[in-house]
Protein backbone atom coordinates (compact mmCIF):
# COMPACT_ATOMS: atom_id res chain seq x y z
CA UNK A 1 0.00 0.00 0.00
CA UNK A 2 2.64 2.44 0.48
CA UNK A 3 4.44 1.52 -2.45
CA UNK A 4 1.05 2.50 -4.23
CA UNK A 5 0.81 5.79 -2.39
CA UNK A 6 4.36 6.46 -3.34
CA UNK A 7 3.79 5.83 -7.34
CA UNK A 8 0.65 7.87 -7.08
CA UNK A 9 2.54 10.71 -5.44
CA UNK A 10 5.60 10.58 -8.07
CA UNK A 11 2.98 10.73 -10.89
CA UNK A 12 1.08 13.61 -9.49
CA UNK A 13 4.50 15.87 -9.17
CA UNK A 14 5.52 14.35 -12.94
CA UNK A 15 2.18 15.82 -14.07
CA UNK A 16 2.44 18.94 -12.45
CA UNK A 17 5.97 19.50 -13.27
CA UNK A 18 5.52 18.91 -17.02
CA UNK A 19 2.72 21.27 -17.34
CA UNK A 20 5.40 23.84 -16.49
CA UNK A 21 8.57 22.55 -17.76
CA UNK A 22 8.60 25.47 -20.66
CA UNK A 23 8.53 28.31 -18.19
CA UNK A 24 11.36 29.98 -17.93
CA UNK A 25 10.56 32.63 -15.19
CA UNK A 26 12.24 32.06 -11.79
CA UNK A 27 9.26 31.99 -9.98
CA UNK A 28 8.28 29.15 -7.18
CA UNK A 29 4.68 26.35 -8.08
CA UNK A 30 2.56 28.61 -6.24
CA UNK A 31 3.37 32.02 -7.41
CA UNK A 32 2.58 30.48 -10.99
CA UNK A 33 -1.04 30.20 -9.17
CA UNK A 34 -3.63 32.48 -10.82
CA UNK A 35 -6.41 31.45 -7.86
CA UNK A 36 -6.78 29.89 -5.06
CA UNK A 37 -9.65 27.91 -3.71
CA UNK A 38 -10.98 26.42 -0.38
CA UNK A 39 -13.40 23.46 -1.43
CA UNK A 40 -15.65 21.04 0.62
CA UNK A 41 -17.82 18.39 -0.77
CA UNK A 42 -19.83 16.14 0.48
CA UNK A 43 -21.90 12.95 -1.38
CA UNK A 44 -23.39 10.20 -0.83
CA UNK A 45 -22.38 6.91 -2.55
CA UNK A 46 -24.89 3.71 -4.25
CA UNK A 47 -22.42 1.30 -2.94
CA UNK A 48 -23.29 -2.49 -2.66
CA UNK A 49 -25.50 -3.18 1.11
CA UNK A 50 -23.69 -4.34 3.43
CA UNK A 51 -24.33 -7.16 5.66
CA UNK A 52 -23.88 -8.33 9.28
CA UNK A 53 -21.24 -11.08 8.20
CA UNK A 54 -19.11 -7.61 6.49
CA UNK A 55 -18.99 -6.33 10.23
CA UNK A 56 -18.08 -9.53 11.90
CA UNK A 57 -15.44 -9.55 9.72
CA UNK A 58 -14.45 -6.14 10.26
CA UNK A 59 -14.47 -5.98 14.50
CA UNK A 60 -13.26 -8.48 16.95
CA UNK A 61 -16.11 -7.79 19.25
CA UNK A 62 -19.03 -9.13 17.00
CA UNK A 63 -20.04 -12.94 16.96
CA UNK A 64 -22.63 -14.44 15.35
CA UNK A 65 -24.76 -15.22 18.39
CA UNK A 66 -28.35 -16.54 18.15
CA UNK A 67 -29.28 -13.04 19.48
CA UNK A 68 -27.75 -10.93 17.38
CA UNK A 69 -28.96 -12.67 14.44
CA UNK A 70 -32.64 -12.22 15.25
CA UNK A 71 -31.91 -8.37 15.00
CA UNK A 72 -33.78 -6.63 12.16
CA UNK A 73 -31.47 -4.53 10.31
CA UNK A 74 -31.58 -1.12 8.52
CA UNK A 75 -28.81 -0.69 6.06
CA UNK A 76 -27.70 2.75 5.11
CA UNK A 77 -25.83 4.55 2.13
CA UNK A 78 -22.43 5.49 2.34
CA UNK A 79 -20.96 9.10 2.37
CA UNK A 80 -18.08 10.66 2.35
CA UNK A 81 -16.65 14.43 2.98
CA UNK A 82 -13.93 16.23 1.86
CA UNK A 83 -11.86 19.56 2.81
CA UNK A 84 -9.43 20.61 0.35
CA UNK A 85 -6.86 24.19 -0.90
CA UNK A 86 -6.68 23.96 -4.32
CA UNK A 87 -4.67 26.34 -6.89
CA UNK A 88 -5.99 27.21 -10.04
CA UNK A 89 -3.43 27.56 -13.31
CA UNK A 90 -5.48 29.59 -16.53
CA UNK A 91 -4.33 28.08 -19.55
CA UNK A 92 -5.89 30.49 -21.70
CA UNK A 93 -8.10 33.18 -22.00
CA UNK A 94 -10.46 33.46 -24.82
CA UNK A 95 -12.04 36.87 -26.12
CA UNK A 96 -14.05 38.80 -23.80
CA UNK A 97 -17.29 39.04 -26.00
CA UNK A 98 -16.65 34.63 -25.81
CA UNK A 99 -19.39 33.40 -23.79
CA UNK A 100 -16.63 30.28 -22.60
CA UNK A 101 -13.79 32.92 -22.36
CA UNK A 102 -11.43 30.84 -19.81
CA UNK A 103 -9.51 27.56 -19.79
CA UNK A 104 -8.44 26.56 -16.34
CA UNK A 105 -6.29 23.62 -14.30
CA UNK A 106 -6.74 22.99 -10.62
CA UNK A 107 -4.87 20.98 -8.81
CA UNK A 108 -5.76 19.95 -4.91
CA UNK A 109 -4.31 18.32 -1.87
CA UNK A 110 -6.48 18.07 1.25
CA UNK A 111 -8.50 15.73 3.65
CA UNK A 112 -11.04 12.78 2.59
CA UNK A 113 -13.47 11.16 5.38
CA UNK A 114 -15.55 8.37 3.95
CA UNK A 115 -17.95 6.03 5.35
CA UNK A 116 -18.28 3.11 2.90
CA UNK A 117 -20.03 0.48 5.23
CA UNK A 118 -22.71 1.61 7.31
CA UNK A 119 -26.19 -0.10 8.89
CA UNK A 120 -28.00 -0.10 12.12
CA UNK A 121 -29.86 -2.98 13.46
CA UNK A 122 -32.62 -2.76 16.27
CA UNK A 123 -34.82 -5.42 18.54
CA UNK A 124 -37.47 -4.61 20.86
CA UNK A 125 -37.80 -7.50 23.67
CA UNK A 126 -41.19 -6.66 26.32
CA UNK A 127 -41.40 -8.56 28.93
CA UNK A 128 -44.72 -8.68 31.48
CA UNK A 129 -43.66 -7.55 34.60
CA UNK A 130 -47.26 -6.25 36.82
CA UNK A 131 -50.88 -5.87 36.72
CA UNK A 132 -52.75 -3.23 37.47
CA UNK A 133 -55.93 -2.33 38.41
CA UNK A 134 -57.95 0.35 37.40
CA UNK A 135 -60.75 1.30 39.96
CA UNK A 136 -62.59 3.68 37.65
CA UNK A 137 -63.57 0.80 35.39
CA UNK A 138 -62.13 -2.17 36.66
CA UNK A 139 -60.17 -2.43 33.66
CA UNK A 140 -56.99 -4.36 34.26
CA UNK A 141 -53.73 -3.10 33.07
CA UNK A 142 -50.75 -5.12 31.98
CA UNK A 143 -47.29 -3.65 32.96
CA UNK A 144 -44.35 -4.38 30.46
CA UNK A 145 -40.58 -3.77 31.03
CA UNK A 146 -39.55 -2.77 26.91
CA UNK A 147 -35.44 -3.12 26.47
CA UNK A 148 -34.95 -1.56 22.73
CA UNK A 149 -31.28 -2.70 21.77
CA UNK A 150 -29.73 -0.95 19.06
CA UNK A 151 -26.69 -1.46 16.71
CA UNK A 152 -24.99 1.02 14.95
CA UNK A 153 -21.94 -0.04 12.86
CA UNK A 154 -19.68 1.81 10.75
CA UNK A 155 -16.72 1.31 8.71
CA UNK A 156 -14.78 4.47 8.30
CA UNK A 157 -11.63 5.56 5.94
CA UNK A 158 -9.39 8.81 6.52
CA UNK A 159 -6.80 10.09 4.53
CA UNK A 160 -5.46 12.75 1.71
CA UNK A 161 -7.00 12.95 -1.36
CA UNK A 162 -5.11 14.32 -4.64
CA UNK A 163 -7.12 16.46 -7.04
CA UNK A 164 -6.74 17.29 -11.07
CA UNK A 165 -9.37 19.04 -12.95
CA UNK A 166 -9.62 20.72 -15.99
CA UNK A 167 -12.45 23.95 -16.17
CA UNK A 168 -14.19 25.72 -19.14
CA UNK A 169 -15.38 29.03 -17.50
CA UNK A 170 -17.58 31.30 -18.70
CA UNK A 171 -17.08 35.30 -18.80
CA UNK A 172 -16.24 36.36 -15.52
CA UNK A 173 -16.82 40.24 -16.16
CA UNK A 174 -20.31 38.88 -15.24
CA UNK A 175 -21.68 38.87 -11.79
CA UNK A 176 -22.85 35.25 -12.58
CA UNK A 177 -20.65 32.77 -14.73
CA UNK A 178 -21.03 28.86 -14.85
CA UNK A 179 -18.48 26.69 -15.82
CA UNK A 180 -17.85 22.84 -16.73
CA UNK A 181 -15.15 20.12 -17.11
CA UNK A 182 -13.06 17.10 -16.34
CA UNK A 183 -11.50 15.96 -12.78
CA UNK A 184 -10.31 13.02 -10.77
CA UNK A 185 -9.52 12.33 -7.02
CA UNK A 186 -7.25 9.53 -5.65
CA UNK A 187 -7.20 9.26 -2.00
CA UNK A 188 -4.76 7.48 0.11
CA UNK A 189 -6.48 6.68 3.62
CA UNK A 190 -4.09 5.45 6.36
CA UNK A 191 -6.44 6.24 9.46
CA UNK A 192 -9.33 3.38 8.98
CA UNK A 193 -11.33 1.94 11.41
CA UNK A 194 -14.28 -0.33 11.98
CA UNK A 195 -16.93 1.72 14.88
CA UNK A 196 -19.13 -0.60 16.90
CA UNK A 197 -22.19 1.52 19.10
CA UNK A 198 -24.45 -1.01 21.01
CA UNK A 199 -27.57 1.04 22.76
CA UNK A 200 -29.90 -0.33 25.53
CA UNK A 201 -32.90 1.85 26.23
CA UNK A 202 -35.02 0.56 29.45
CA UNK A 203 -38.82 1.17 29.80
CA UNK A 204 -41.48 0.06 31.51
CA UNK A 205 -45.01 0.97 30.31
CA UNK A 206 -49.04 0.45 30.03
CA UNK A 207 -51.66 1.02 28.32
CA UNK A 208 -55.76 1.16 29.16
CA UNK A 209 -57.38 0.37 25.75
CA UNK A 210 -60.85 1.45 27.28
CA UNK A 211 -59.93 4.71 28.88
CA UNK A 212 -56.86 5.60 26.39
CA UNK A 213 -54.67 6.14 28.96
CA UNK A 214 -50.99 5.44 27.96
CA UNK A 215 -48.20 5.52 30.26
CA UNK A 216 -44.20 4.82 29.64
CA UNK A 217 -40.92 5.48 32.36
CA UNK A 218 -37.93 4.99 31.09
CA UNK A 219 -35.30 3.30 33.51
CA UNK A 220 -31.91 4.66 31.76
CA UNK A 221 -30.13 3.88 28.35
CA UNK A 222 -26.79 1.68 28.43
CA UNK A 223 -24.13 2.46 25.63
CA UNK A 224 -20.93 0.11 24.84
CA UNK A 225 -18.41 1.28 22.49
CA UNK A 226 -15.71 -0.48 20.35
CA UNK A 227 -13.49 0.68 17.54
CA UNK A 228 -10.73 -1.34 15.90
CA UNK A 229 -8.01 -0.39 13.74
CA UNK A 230 -8.00 -1.09 9.88
CA UNK A 231 -5.58 -1.72 6.92
CA UNK A 232 -4.74 1.47 4.82
CA UNK A 233 -6.20 1.57 1.26
CA UNK A 234 -7.04 3.18 -1.97
CA UNK A 235 -10.26 5.50 -3.70
CA UNK A 236 -10.52 6.65 -6.79
CA UNK A 237 -13.43 8.90 -8.30
CA UNK A 238 -13.64 10.32 -11.77
CA UNK A 239 -16.26 12.90 -12.21
CA UNK A 240 -17.84 16.32 -14.38
CA UNK A 241 -17.62 19.27 -12.03
CA UNK A 242 -20.62 21.40 -13.37
CA UNK A 243 -20.75 24.62 -11.25
CA UNK A 244 -22.26 28.39 -10.76
CA UNK A 245 -20.27 30.85 -9.40
CA UNK A 246 -21.23 34.60 -7.98
CA UNK A 247 -18.92 37.22 -7.45
CA UNK A 248 -18.39 38.88 -4.04
CA UNK A 249 -15.63 41.10 -4.51
CA UNK A 250 -14.57 42.98 -7.51
CA UNK A 251 -11.10 43.19 -8.53
CA UNK A 252 -9.19 46.78 -7.55
CA UNK A 253 -6.13 48.28 -7.37
CA UNK A 254 -5.33 46.81 -3.90
CA UNK A 255 -7.35 43.50 -3.96
CA UNK A 256 -8.00 41.04 -6.87
CA UNK A 257 -11.69 39.57 -7.70
CA UNK A 258 -13.65 36.76 -5.52
CA UNK A 259 -16.11 34.19 -6.04
CA UNK A 260 -18.80 32.02 -4.29
CA UNK A 261 -19.63 28.56 -6.25
CA UNK A 262 -21.22 25.95 -5.90
CA UNK A 263 -20.70 22.52 -7.93
CA UNK A 264 -22.37 19.42 -8.80
CA UNK A 265 -20.63 16.75 -9.73
CA UNK A 266 -22.00 13.55 -11.09
CA UNK A 267 -19.23 10.76 -10.41
CA UNK A 268 -18.22 7.45 -10.68
CA UNK A 269 -16.23 6.18 -7.56
CA UNK A 270 -14.18 3.45 -6.22
CA UNK A 271 -13.24 1.85 -3.12
CA UNK A 272 -10.87 -0.74 -1.47
CA UNK A 273 -11.79 -2.94 1.46
CA UNK A 274 -8.58 -5.04 2.17
CA UNK A 275 -10.49 -6.80 4.97
CA UNK A 276 -12.92 -8.25 3.02
CA UNK A 277 -10.70 -8.51 -0.56
CA UNK A 278 -13.75 -6.43 -1.65
CA UNK A 279 -13.82 -3.24 -4.22
CA UNK A 280 -16.74 -1.15 -4.20
CA UNK A 281 -17.64 0.68 -7.51
CA UNK A 282 -20.95 3.06 -7.91
CA UNK A 283 -22.18 6.32 -9.81
CA UNK A 284 -22.93 9.09 -7.47
CA UNK A 285 -23.61 12.68 -7.42
CA UNK A 286 -21.37 14.91 -5.09
CA UNK A 287 -22.04 18.30 -4.01
CA UNK A 288 -19.56 21.01 -3.61
CA UNK A 289 -19.23 24.55 -1.78
CA UNK A 290 -16.11 27.03 -1.74
CA UNK A 291 -14.62 30.02 -2.18
CA UNK A 292 -12.32 31.09 -5.41
CA UNK A 293 -9.96 34.31 -4.76
CA UNK A 294 -7.95 35.59 -7.84
CA UNK A 295 -4.44 36.00 -6.76
CA UNK A 296 -2.47 39.73 -8.21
Amino acid sequence: MKKSFGTLFVLFLLCTSALFAQETESRSFFAKADHIYVQSSFSYENFETPSLFDFINLSPYLTPTQEILSYRQLPMRAMSFSLMPKLGFDLGKGERSSFWAHSELRLGLGFRQAILLREEMYRNEIFGVDTLLYLGSGEKMPVDSINNKVYKMFYVTRGVQLSAEWILRSNTARGISFYGGAGINAAYQFANYTYIRHEQNIAVGGRLEMEGIYFRKYRGTRTTEYESPGRSSLSATVFLPLGLQLRVGRKSKYKEAAFLYYEARPAWSYARIPELQRNLSALTLGHSLGLRVSLP
